[in-house]
This record gives structure tokens, C-alpha cells and sequence, in this order.
């Protein structure tokens, strides 16, 4: 009975996420996501030729998208400007019905390189499938199908933690319902699961890899997990390379496996073979679609070497200090890398991972965030005394929650690693989203805090939680609804 219940319930969740994540691609307008323009120009491009874009083609928007765009006019709006709408007027709706009607509009004629050129093509080929799918619908159809996709990759990355938490407490399954739905209804996560976005990958491919890697250390590593993990940590690199934040982490999985020996010599054939095969494939591909064998990690060299600190990008030491000065006061012998007054953590942590919509032009009342900071503080606090009156579980689980921690820390060291700057006058890049990939992690924190006030309260804290997160969720859905619509 147990093998049907669970199954069950981690369908149901992932329904509930995907649904929420839909509702999310309604209530955005299109293309007031951020950076979906280019990412819809990729997918398209990628569903109509077969191949993604290429540097020897010219404009990087088909018509299609072109048309689109400009009537929204999506490319005239000031990112970080905090009062800028798409222009709803009726006639801005009639030029581009007309334009429409009046046909003639290329999907062939775009393609060409886009800030999102450089990410592998595994994460958009479901939005293209998707596109492909409705192909003779109008536009604004097709891409609500591609959105949708990335809806259906949220609800497979909240089904993955599921199954992480399920692992970890298996005699108190409502423990990874709990950790579930925060995720799914983190709003942010929502958001930005109902766009276009390369992000969404990622996500996935990072909650998948872990879910992996915990169940190797739980039950010991077997064939379909050697070909497993290696598959999931090369296509999370063709997705986007911030999946390259994991290495030491499946470093660390490995390494522990071996320490335990819960493996067999075929099992590691089998990993060595699947990496293998993979990559080489890639090295074939890589070249005839004009893209280089590594993608390359996210990052501004603009403002890495920007000035202030002297020419090209920091080094180890400089980066350091930029991670450092991102959650704490700069030390006596530091650089400067934020302006006075400048709050990093503030910004990225509290404003750009709850509430920072839109084209971070859409954003919480800054009583709403002052609220959700003291809020993860008591959730923190509530965590640490949870590990604490658990810690009994957490011995027993020694390399899973290193693996855990490791996992997060590393998320957050290459985030910032590849947004470190030398002047403190420019503007601060990352966004609280690019934590996502350690989700797991995060759900894996709120359902800890919920021992914090003893194990006889648990469970209602975490029904108290779970339906605070999906209030959180509704009140951000009607916010951003009526921020753009009223």
C-alpha cells in the first residue's frame, strides 16, 4: 500500500505546482518576464530550423516575435526603472491584429546570437516541442504553449524534492509534502516558472541531480543511478552552466559512496559510460551548431571589469571579498565593492527572491518584504533549534546533510563568483532566483524549522507554513495581476 500511496501523493503535488505555475504564465504579460524575449527568440529558432542561434545570422527576433514585441513595446521599457507598464491601449492591440491579419510574417528570418546564445539547447528544446506542437496556431497560442512547458518542468523539479525529503524522512511522509508545497509556491519560483527561461532548466535538472545523489547515499548506488547522475549533471550543464556549482557536490556524492562501499564495480562502468557517450555526443553536436563545448557561465565582464579595481575580471582573492561583502560588512583591509548604503543581501535575498517582478519593475510594498525578512529570521532560528533537537537524525545522516549544505553553499558561491565586480557604482546583477537550484535545500530548511518548537508540533507548524506560503503565493499573483491590468 505504501508504494501506491506515495506515488499519489507526489503526483498530486506535482499537479498542484504546475497549476500554480500556470496560472502564474496568465497573469505575466508576455515577454514582462525577465529576459524572455531572447529566450522565446531561442526556442522558436530552435523549433523551426532545428538548430539553435547562430552567430552568422542576423537579426536574433523573427518576425513573429518582432511584431510582438514592438506593439508591447517590450525593448522601449527601462529594466530596474520601478515605474514602467506595457502600454495597454487599444491601439497598440489593433496595429497588432492588423499586422497579423495582414500576413507575410518570416518564422525564418531570426536566429541570429542573443544574451541566451550561449546556453546549451537542452532546457529549450521542451518549449520548442511545445511550439511545434501548436504550430499553425497564432503566436501568442504557441507561446502560452511554451510556457506552459516550463510549467511542467516546475511541477517535475517540486516532484524531485519530494522525493529528496521522502528519502530523508521516510517514517513521516508528510514531511516532503510539507517542503513540497513551500517550493511550489515560493513566489518567485512561480513566477518565473511560468515564463520562458532558461532558469527553469536548471531548476530542474539541479533538484533532479540531488534527489539522485541522496538516494545513492541512502540506499546504496545502483545501475540506473550511475547512468542516472552523470545524465543529469551533464544535460543540467547543456541547460544552463550554472549547473557547474554542482561539481563539487557530485565530488563529494562519489566520494561518499566510496567511503560507505554501497557500490559495485559495474555500477561505476556504468557512469563512466554514460558521461562518456554523452560528451562525446555534445563534442559532435557542439560544432555544427556553432556553439562551444562549455557554455559559458552567467556573469557580466562588463562590470567585472568595470571600473574602480583596475582591468579584467577578479581574481580568486577579489572574488572572495565580493562574496564576502554580498552577506557582510567589508573587513579592514577589503576592497569597497558596494557603494554606502548599499544593501546586497537586502536587495538579492529579501526583495529579488520574494518579490522582485516583472522586469524588477513590479515590486512588494517594502512593508511586505520587511515582514517576510523578519519572518526567514524566525524561520532560520526556528531551523537551527530543529537541527538542534534532531541532531540525533542529522548524526545518522552525516554525508546527506553535508551534501545538503554543500549544495547551497556552492549554488551561492558560483552566483556570485560569476557577478563579482570591482565598482561599487554598478548596479548589483544577481537576482535572488539564481538560488533556485538549491531548492531542495531550502524546503529542506522551512520543514526543519518546524521542529524547532518540538516534534508534537511539527506537523501543525508545517500545515501553519504550507498555507502561509500559499496566501504569500495568492496576494502575489493578485499584486502583479493588478500592477499590470488596473
Amino acid at each position: 500500500m505504501s508504494r501506491l500511496r506515495h506515488p499519489r501523493a507526489v503526483v498530486v503535488i506535482a499537479l498542484i505546482a504546475f497549476v500554480n505555475c500556470a496560472a502564474w504564465s496568465l497573469i505575466v504579460p508576455y515577454f514582462q518576464a525577465p529576459d524572455e524575449p531572447v529566450h522565446v527568440a531561442y526556442a522558436t529558432e530552435l523549433a523551426v530550423t532545428g538548430h539553435p542561434p547562430r552567430p552568422d545570422r542576423g537579426l536574433p527576433f523573427d518576425d513573429e516575435v518582432g511584431v510582438l514585441t514592438g506593439n508591447m513595446a517590450t525593448f522601449d521599457m527601462l529594466q530596474y526603472a520601478n515605474a514602467t507598464r506595457p502600454p495597454w491601449s487599444p491601439a497598440a492591440l489593433r496595429a497588432y491584429e492588423a499586422r497579423v491579419a495582414k500576413g507575410g510574417l518570416s518564422r525564418t528570418d531570426g536566429g541570429g546570437p542573443t544574451s541566451a546564445s550561449v546556453h546549451g539547447p537542452v532546457y529549450y528544446a521542451f518549449p520548442a516541442l511545445a511550439y511545434r506542437i501548436l504550430y499553425n496556431a497564432p503566436f501568442t497560442d504557441r507561446m502560452f504553449a511554451m510556457r506552459l512547458a516550463s510549467a511542467l518542468l516546475a511541477a517535475l523539479t517540486v516532484a524531485f524534492i519530494f522525493g529528496t525529503l521522502r528519502e530523508l524522512a521516510p517514517s513521516r511522509p508528510w514531511v516532503a509534502a510539507a517542503g513540497a508545497l513551500v517550493a511550489a509556491f515560493q513566489p518567485m519560483f512561480g513566477f518565473i516558472s511560468g515564463s520562458v527561461n532558461a532558469d527553469v532548466g536548471v531548476n530542474c535538472a539541479a533538484a533532479l541531480l540531488i534527489f539522485l545523489l541522496i538516494r545513492a547515499l541512502r540506499r546504496g548506488l545502483t545501475w540506473r543511478l550511475a547512468i542516472a547522475i552523470p545524465a543529469a549533471m551533464i544535460l543540467g550543464v547543456l541547460a544552463k552552466a550554472t549547473m557547474f556549482a554542482f561539481v563539487p557536490v557530485v565530488i563529494f556524492g562519489l566520494a561518499a559512496l566510496l567511503w560507505r562501499r554501497r557500490w559495485r564495480w559495474l555500477d561505476w562502468l556504468a557512469m563512466g559510460a554514460t558521461a562518456g557517450v554523452l560528451i562525446a555526443i555534445w563534442a559532435v553536436v557542439a560544432p555544427i551548431w556553432h556553439h562551444s563545448f562549455i557554455p559559458a557561465p552567467g556573469g557580466s565582464q562588463a562590470v567585472a571589469g568595470g571600473a574602480g579595481g583596475g582591468g579584467g575580471a577578479p581574481g580568486i582573492s577579489a572574488k572572495l571579498s565580493y562574496i564576502w561583502q554580498v552577506f557582510l560588512p567589508p573587513l579592514p583591509f577589503m576592497h569597497h565593492d558596494f557603494a554606502p548604503g548599499v544593501h546586497p543581501i537586502w536587495d538579492v535575498y529579501v526583495v529579488r527572491l520574494w518579490g522582485g517582478f516583472g522586469w524588477l519593475d513590479v515590486n512588494f510594498p517594502h512593508v511586505v518584504f520587511v515582514v517576510l525578512a523578519v519572518a526567514m529570521c524566525v524561520i532560520a532560528a526556528l531551523a537551527l533549534c530543529g537541527a538542534w533537537r534532531e541532531r540525533r537524525l542529522l548524526i545518522q545522516r552525516v554525508p546527506e546533510t553535508l551534501l545538503l549544505i554543500g549544495s547551497l553553499i556552492c549554488v551561492l558561491g558560483f552566483t556570485h563568483a560569476a557577478f563579482a565586480k570591482y565598482n561599487p557604482a554598478a548596479p548589483i546583477q544577481e537576482q535572488g532566483r539564481y538560488v533556485f537550484p538549491a531548492l531542495t535545500v531550502l524546503a529542506v530548511i522551512a520543514v526543519t524549522a518546524c521542529f524547532g518548537l518540538g516534534r508534537r508540533r511539527a506537523h501543525v507548524s508545517a500545515v501553519v507554513l504550507v498555507s502561509l506560503m500559499m496566501a504569500l503565493s495568492g496576494f502575489a499573483q493578485l499584486f502583479v495581476f493588478s500592477s499590470y491590468f488596473t
